[in-house]
């Protein structure tokens, strides 16, 4: 890398993969991609050989798979789709994203778990908010983009006032305002939705706040950190929270530490990225100790088709911007 340290289990500029040994993959699997003999993968995503070619049968929502001695079941209707900020946000069409509309519109396109951010205003407001500044989707009054860096956390929740996040979609959702996440669990309960609460900022007692305000409120929810002190935080505040962790890779020491959450009555889960590579000894660990594995963002049928067949068959969830499990008709798709 740039400091002259050796790299390891990370891709290079996109196209090439360094492994545990430091050298560089060739003509196998990297999590979902297939790299060739020279070590690099085609951005293209395609179905492989045998799913195109094998046979596929259809027992009620079931699809069982044979080819040359290969048999697998899929299930679509068991997979979790969590749906990521509301439906299909980066569309110009669609509504801004962390909105109301956003997320009832995820609700009329199917979904029933919808996933949210967190984050805390200068003055401790919980707010459903990605980014660290607000200038990627924020605007003056007079519509413009800002000239200068703001971040969240130097704003009181009165001065979020001031700045239009819906505008940037067009003139129909000018005057949309941050959304507090007491409007996102009011929301989420009228629409009879599972939440995801993703923590992106927030001190100890911020997010132990947040995790008494969500009691408050009739709901399925499941919490994710990027870091372990912020789980830690929401298990001190409620022992029953389900809860996970975001590792870039899962290897004995997120397994550990995942595990350190586990309490008398709640549940801990893996969820992450595409990058989190599953081999088979992390599988068989996962399945020993019961943590479902949840990942995103997949926006591609055939992708979503490709990751749960041939990759995770124990990945329970997928998140994605505008596609529900569920509704994937194979036959279309391959």
């Amino acid at each position: 890398d740039e400091s002259g340290n050796p790299l390891q289990n990370e891709w290079v500029e996109q196209y090439y993969y360094i492994g545990e040994d430091g050298k560089m993959v060739r003509n196998q699997y990297v999590d979902r991609f297939f790299v060739s003999q020279y070590g690099n993968w085609n951005p293209r995503f395609e179905a492989p050989y045998w799913l195109m070619h094998g046979e596929w049968k259809k027992n009620g929502n079931v699809w069982i798979y044979q080819y040359n001695g290969i048999v697998q079941t899929m299930d679509f209707s068991q997979i979790r789709s969590i749906c990521r900020l509301g439906y299909d946000t980066s569309n110009e069409k669609t509504p801004p994203e962390q909105s109301k509309e956003a997320y009832r519109l995820a609700a009329e396109k199917g979904f029933t778990i919808v996933l949210c951010d967190l984050c805390f205003t200068k003055d401790h407001v919980p707010v459903c908010f990605h980014d660290e500044y607000i200038n990627r989707i924020a605007r003056d009054q007079s519509g413009q983009e800002l000239e200068e860096e703001i971040r969240i956390s130097n704003l009181t929740y009165e001065d979020t006032i001031q700045y239009d996040f819906g505008i940037y979609k067009g003139k129909s959702y000018e005057g949309t305002h941050l959304l507090k996440l007491e409007e996102m669990l009011e929301l989420a309960q009228q629409l009879n939705l599972e939440l995801y609460i993703e923590i992106k900022a927030g001190s100890k007692e911020e997010i132990k706040q947040a995790v008494e305000l969500t009691k408050q409120y009739d709901l399925k929810l499941s919490w994710a950190g990027t870091k372990y002190d912020e789980c830690s935080a929401v298990v001190e505040a409620d022992d029953t929270a389900r809860v996970s962790t975001m590792p870039r890779m899962i290897r004995d020491s997120e397994i550990e530490e995942l595990l350190s959450l586990k309490r008398e009555n709640n549940k801990v889960f893996f969820f992450t990225y595409d990058t989190a590579m599953l081999t088979d000894e992390v599988l068989s660990k996962l399945k020993k100790e019961g943590i479902p594995f949840e990942m995103g963002t997949i926006d591609s049928e055939i992708e979503i088709v490709n990751y749960l067949t041939e990759n995770y068959q124990y990945c329970t969830g997928i998140e994605s911007n505008k596609i529900v499990a569920a509704n994937i008709d194979l036959d279309q798709v391959l």
